[in-house]
């Protein structure tokens, strides 16, 4: 089989290491993360979700991923507080908090 004949998102073995098709040129590698440029007509070997070698990605709940980012942003908050409490960092800060907020609704919505 050739790379653009996987759909995105199916895994695969390439040179005998596992991927995950992420767009028409690029795959991520299952363990390390990193992306890596495949030509479309690379020969690849289709892995069956269950033969893959390692786990499928588990879906995090909305509710835990805003619980830790809560957390993490109090602790930012807290930093630039022992910091001197800058004006325009809080501003700053605010401001990117809110367009994180915006951004995980605009995607899961």
């Amino acid at each position: 089989m050739r790379f653009h004949q996987l759909r995105i998102g199916d895994r695969f073995r390439f040179e005998g290491e596992l991927y995950t098709k992420h767009n028409a040129l690029l795959a991520v590698h299952a363990t390390s993360g990193r992306q890596q440029l495949i030509k479309r007509s690379a020969a690849v070997e289709p892995c069956p979700p269950e033969t893959a070698g390692t786990p499928a990605r588990r879906e995090v709940p909305a509710a835990a991923v805003l619980a830790a980012f809560d957390a993490f942003y109090a602790q930012c908050r807290q930093l630039l507080a022992e910091c001197g409490n800058d004006v325009q960092l809080d501003a700053r800060l605010e401001q990117a908090r809110q367009a994180f907020l915006d951004r995980l609704q605009n995607n899961s919505s």
